[in-house]
């Protein structure tokens, strides 16, 4: 039975190292092109994590190449298992698992890292918003009102350190042209207003009440008089007014149509000499005046006589 035992053996052993050759003969290695996301699995409720987990970068190997033509980052998870991991900075090894049975691992870079875990605490911080984007042409936010001025937090000691506020993120596309009220998320950012993700916030969403305005638009037009009624006693010899050009402000469907501004009526059947008159002036519905001051413009109306022409 155990005679010429050597010569199986070797046969044996030359028989398994031919077949792994043919296995890698037959196997396609790559290296993923795309990092994954480290995630930590099994924290005690009572901990939390420091430091953010990275990512990891994975050589993978297939029998057929074109089993690596539609992988994505979501077909693999990375992560590290803290069942049994306590406070203070630890070492543990990095686990991937992959989606596609036909792919199998063969090295994850770095196989392991250092996570640093604390016990959990739980603050309140001011809660504020961030605006991106804007409502549809012609019109402006006037204000925007949160339903709540704090919002609690969650996470390590250290890291609630660090934290510079709360912001709700609202967000226009632009098609936006009336008050709305609409759940928007929070995000947390540090003292270097970089968003971070080793807190947890008790409320992902808020309600904001988002309030809009017509935007206004500005121009400059003349200041025209407005007579009634005829003089009693010469003629007019001239009209001056001081401004004689007025700015006013407001929507631009109703801007864009005004020309000019009159004033109240000047009654010229009362008018028996030169004088200055100050005359108010008569601003179409909807506009408004960038000089909120300017209440009256000052006429000056010089009258002559007919025995001077002569």
């Amino acid at each position: 039975m155990f005679k010429n035992i050597h010569y199986k053996v070797s046969a044996l052993v030359l028989a398994v190292l031919f077949w792994f050759v043919v296995v890698s003969l037959e196997s396609t290695y790559v290296q993923f092109p795309d990092s994954v996301t480290v995630r930590a699995f099994n924290l005690g409720e009572q901990f939390a994590l420091v430091n953010d987990l990275g990512r990891v970068k994975l050589t993978l190997r297939s029998a057929s190449a074109d089993m690596f033509k539609s992988m994505a980052a979501g077909d693999f998870e990375a992560y590290v298992d803290l069942a049994h991991v306590g406070t203070g900075e630890k070492k543990v090894p990095i686990s991937v698992t992959s989606k596609n049975t036909n792919i199998t691992i063969v090295r994850v870079e770095p196989a392991e890292i250092s996570v640093v875990i604390e016990p959990l605490q739980k603050v309140q911080v001011p809660l504020s918003y961030r605006v991106t984007g804007n409502p549809a042409e012609g019109f402006a936010i006037d204000r925007i009102e949160l339903d709540r001025e704090y919002i609690s937090i969650m996470g390590a000691e250290s890291v609630l350190k660090k934290v510079k506020n709360a912001t709700a993120l609202v967000e226009f596309d632009g098609t936006e042209k009336s008050n709305f009220t609409s759940s928007v998320p929070v995000k947390v950012y540090d003292e270097r207003d970089l968003p971070t993700s080793q807190v947890v916030v008790q409320d992902e969403l808020v309600s904001a009440r988002i309030f809009l305005a017509a935007k206004s638009v500005e121009k400059d037009v003349g200041v025209k008089v407005k007579f009634a009624g005829v003089l009693s006693n010469g003629f007019l010899k001239s009209t001056t007014v001081e401004p004689s050009v007025i700015t006013v402000v407001g929507p631009p469907e109703i801007i864009e149509t005004v020309e000019v501004i009159e004033t109240e009526e000047v009654d010229l059947s009362l008018i028996l000499e030169t004088t200055t008159q100050s005359v108010a002036l008569k601003i179409p519905v909807g506009a408004s005046l960038k000089d909120k001051e300017l209440l009256e413009v000052a006429v000056s109306l010089v009258i002559g006589s007919y025995t001077e022409a002569e």
